[in-house]
């Protein structure tokens, strides 16, 4: 008995919906009668009375179907619902919401291939009548591309194409599940061989990114960290290190003036970690030399300093250190920048920056650590008999115990504690200082570029 009302309630629908002309896509006539409806007139249309009945009549019937489930309700409803879609369809948006559902339920039950083709025809068309009279087009356009993904898996071109320009439009504002469906309507293009593997890469940046922007900036809708999660999943096979060089290296060469693209690569290398690479020192410096940033800036000085290249190393550290305006962020530019100078042997450079940096984080007790190194390292350049090629060792051991004293870093304590004891051994002995006419705790200027007063002591 059910199978029967169901046949029945599904023949009735497909004769309201192709026999009258109501709604096939197919159905050219149709497709003219109502592009001639007015939708810059009434809001209920030329006959508003009759407007409101059947959308109060649809509107009841459909709301008793989603409250118990009764088919009867639903059958009752579409002749009221068609009446409205045709007649007034700026009366109300729900109407097309409702209808996309009542389309979809009999996809589901239809066992008839031809008609079930038809019936997502029309479903399709739903989507872009609603387009048409209430705009929301990048919104629709992803519910629109979700369901023919979900009906007809072979179109893969099209459904592509109708997420692109559903995200083009939307960007950062794209429903959660529009993001995760898009990268895959990607995947699906590739395996079908429509694509090669840089689309699936290129909508991973994109879709990826507007799920981060998303978990940052809309802390309501917790649905965008479990999209991101699902996207990176399914994305793991497609993005490692080689296949992104060896995409993206052949655009480079087409792309390298291009910030956008800059941006994009360097951004996606950064995530994936392939930072090592040659493809991205380019692209970064690239980057950085048509729009200049100090976290470019920084990067640069890291990877330059990795590479042994210093001069620009230190380059790259200046211009950050110019450009941040976080002040944790400038001195760990100039920490950054006085290790170069201490790889160049450039010992008064690495004090002058280290005191930069002090300036802005007085408790960061690295700062004494890396001066106190530096007075360490020059301590043959200060003299020339046993005392004098010593004494930078004093100055040196009182930076780290001064690092010790201000810094609440149990890494940086352990590390000034560390060489203390070294260099403390590298102090003279006593008959050396006895000979120079010195004496433990006297006073004791250490001369040069130093020029800093300290205390004599002995090696133990």
């Amino acid at each position: 008995m059910y199978r029967i009302v169901i046949t029945f309630f599904i023949s009735m629908f497909l004769y309201l919906l192709f026999q009258s002309s109501a709604f096939a896509q197919t159905d050219t006539t149709l497709n003219k009668e109502i592009s001639k409806i007015d939708k810059t007139g009434p809001k209920y249309g030329a006959d508003s009375a009759l407007c409101v009945r059947n959308l109060s009549l649809y509107r009841e019937y459909y709301k008793n179907y989603k409250k118990d489930r009764n088919k009867e309700y639903l059958i009752n409803s579409i002749s009221p619902w068609r009446w409205v879609f045709c007649n007034c369809p700026l009366a109300s948006q729900n109407m097309y919401i409702d209808g996309a559902n009542i389309v979809k339920y009999l996809i589901k039950e239809e066992k008839n291939p031809s008609i079930r083709e038809k019936l997502i025809d029309t479903l399709m068309m739903v989507y872009d009548r609603r387009i048409e009279a209430f705009s929301r087009k990048g919104y629709v356009l992803g519910r629109k591309a979700s369901d023919l993904m979900r009906y007809r898996k072979n179109e893969v071109e099209e459904v592509y194409k109708i997420f692109t320009e559903s995200f083009n439009l939307q960007g950062n504002y794209s429903e959660p599940s529009a993001l995760y469906f898009y990268f895959i309507s990607a995947t699906n293009l590739v395996e079908a061989k429509k694509a090669d593997s840089s689309t699936v890469i290129d909508v991973y940046d994109k879709v990826s990114s507007a799920a981060e922007y998303n978990i940052k900036n809309n802390k309501k809708n917790k649905k965008y960290q479990d999209v991101l999660n699902n996207i990176e999943n399914a994305a793991s096979p497609w993005l490692n290190c080689k296949d992104l060089i060896r995409i993206y290296t052949v655009k480079f060469e087409e792309e390298s003036q291009n910030i956008d693209f800059l941006k994009k690569i360097t951004n996606l290398l950064d995530k994936k970690d392939c930072t090592d690479s040659e493809l991205f020192f380019k692209a970064l410096t690239n980057r950085n030399n048509i729009e200049p940033s100090a976290e470019t800036a920084y990067l640069l000085g890291k990877i330059n300093a990795q590479r042994g290249d210093f001069n620009d190393a230190a380059k790259y550290f200046s211009e950050s250190i110019g450009l941040f305006e976080d002040t944790v962020l400038k001195a760990n530019a100039y920490y950054k920048l006085a290790q170069v100078n201490l790889a160049q042997s450039k010992y008064s450079s690495v004090r002058a920056n280290a005191l930069k940096g002090l300036a802005l984080t007085p408790k960061d007790g690295k700062f004494y650590i890396l001066i106190g190194n530096a007075y360490a390292l020059s301590a043959n350049s200060f003299g020339d008999n046993d005392l004098t090629k010593k004494v930078t060792y004093w100055v040196a051991v009182d930076k780290f115990a001064k690092a010790k004293s201000v810094s609440n870093s149990p890494e940086n304590i352990k590390e000034a504690n560390s060489l203390i004891n070294s260099y403390s051994k590298h102090f003279p002995n006593t008959e050396t200082i006895f000979f120079y006419n010195l004496k433990v705790g006297d006073t004791y200027n250490v001369a040069g570029w130093i020029n800093e007063n300290t205390i004599v002591r002995a090696r133990k």
